[in-house]
């Protein structure tokens, strides 16, 4: 459902689901990819970062949320 409001550009929306899907899995990378795009879609870069390096602490092989890392440390 998070990822559905991602899609959708319901920024607010998706973060509220994937902040209440992370307290019942905090092992999911994908959890934090979407809100990292979520965080990113609201441009608040420094949560975005901060979800992508999570991603990648749980799953370092992890390229779109590597590529994603990158573009925000670049800005």
């Amino acid at each position: 459902l998070g990822n559905f409001y991602t899609l959708s550009q319901k920024f607010e929306e998706a973060i509220k689901i994937l902040k209440r899907a992370e307290k019942i899995n905090k092992m999911n990378p994908e959890l934090y990819y979407n809100l990292g795009m979520a965080y990113e879609g609201l441009n608040e870069k420094d949560k975005a970062r901060d979800s992508f390096r999570l991603v990648l602490k749980l799953n370092p092989d992890y390229k779109s949320a590597q590529e994603h890392l990158i573009k925000l440390v670049e800005e």
